[in-house]
């Protein structure tokens, strides 16, 4: 098969770079973070008066045919390319530039991966080899993500492995896991199953499908299977939730209480998943499934014997609850004592009402 030489080679990527300098120019455009080289610097080591490489008599055969190896040819390629390029000041480009690149032109920037860098998302800087990122390295969840994404976008497999197996989240705030937990729509299915390994996948979502109600919760397991810790996480968390959804008018799925006391609510929880992630970073999660609420100012909540959730104010029956708004109240007020939850789940009541003393500065309740 012909060779193509460097001129050749040249020659086609003068109509890919024509069309990467509008890119690079976007990117550079939007940001100016990372200390990479000029689209012209580039130009100039493609361009650069560099000897073809021919392999060397040694490995072609009487009738012209190259005996060596596809990796011994590659190792004499290079080794070709770095005699010369050798002593040259290096040339870095951001990820989207790169992929871009290899996309159009498959293996175009190879032989200039001595002196040729990559910028990840948060400018750090890869090498390369065969294409190849192999600089292992740790780097924020959300520079992983984006760095999949570039990978997915461009259809480059080795980005994307690259994103899933080089890079080691750093530690996050236990904060920050809520905000993702309380956040879809920053994250598609397609980057999450990505990244996640796929022991991990067949496990929590065997058909290969994760639900667009579950990207928060996936993109968390996925950063906890690749190694990620959580930096000061507390020791408890409580999940609340309506035994049925039938009849609740708020567009929420549970209640979460931290072990400070501060209640928020969460839309599309998945509580059972996030309880397991929870525990295996240390974390006891308890979930406490909620059948009757009994507030002092706003009535009763019960489920009725079809399921539907019923409000009773003053004597007036209505067929809806409001039931996070409640329950809240209920947590705050100690009026959930009157419910039969708190018998038939005393030991984890017991729990929580240890946090939501130290909420109302009355300090954690001691029983005597």
């Amino acid at each position: 098969m012909r060779k193509l030489k460097l001129f050749d080679l040249s020659i086609a990527l003068t109509v890919t770079l024509s069309l990467v300098s509008f890119v690079y120019g976007e990117v550079s455009i939007r940001s100016n973070k990372c200390n990479s080289n000029t689209i012209e610097d580039l130009y100039s080591l493609i361009y650069a008066p560099l000897v073809p490489f021919e392999p060397p008599a040694s490995i072609i055969d009487d009738d012209g045919n190259v005996t060596a190896s596809e990796d011994e040819l590659f190792s004499l390629r290079r080794r070709h390319f770095y005699d010369q390029l050798k002593g040259q000041n290096p040339v870095s480009i951001d990820l989207q530039t790169y992929a871009t690149l290899t996309k159009e032109l498959p293996g175009g920037l190879e032989d200039f991966e001595p002196v040729l860098k990559i910028l990840l998302p948060d400018c750090q800087p890869v090498s390369l080899f065969r294409g190849v990122p192999v600089s292992a390295t740790s780097a924020d969840f959300e520079t992983i993500l984006k760095t999949a994404e570039i990978g997915l976008r461009s259809e480059i497999a080795a980005i994307v492995d690259y994103a899933r197996s080089s890079i080691e989240p750093n530690p996050i705030r236990f904060e920050t896991i809520l905000e993702i937990l309380k956040n879809d729509l920053a994250i598609t299915p397609e980057i999450v199953k990505a990244i996640l390994p796929e022991p991990i996948a067949q496990r929590y979502f065997p058909d290969g499908i994760i639900p667009t109600a579950n990207l928060s919760e996936a993109a968390i397991l996925a950063f906890v299977a690749l190694g990620g810790t959580v930096i000061e996480p507390p020791s408890k968390i409580f999940f609340i939730k309506p035994r049925s959804y039938s009849g609740v008018i708020e567009d929420y799925s549970s209640l979460i209480i931290q072990e400070t006391g501060k209640i928020e609510t969460a839309a599309a929880l998945n509580t059972g998943l996030v309880a397991q992630m929870m525990n295996r970073m240390g974390v006891s999660a308890q979930i406490l499934v909620i059948t009757e609420v009994d507030t002092t100012m706003a009535g009763t909540c019960k489920i009725d014997d079809a399921g539907r959730w019923h409000q009773i104010i003053g004597g007036r029956k209505s067929r809806n609850c409001p039931f996070f708004s409640l329950t809240r109240q209920m947590l705050q007020s100690g009026t959930y004592k009157k419910t039969k939850d708190y018998i038939e789940q005393n030991i984890v009541f017991k729990q929580l009402e240890a946090i939501l003393s130290i909420a109302t500065n009355k300090g954690p309740k001691v029983d005597s």
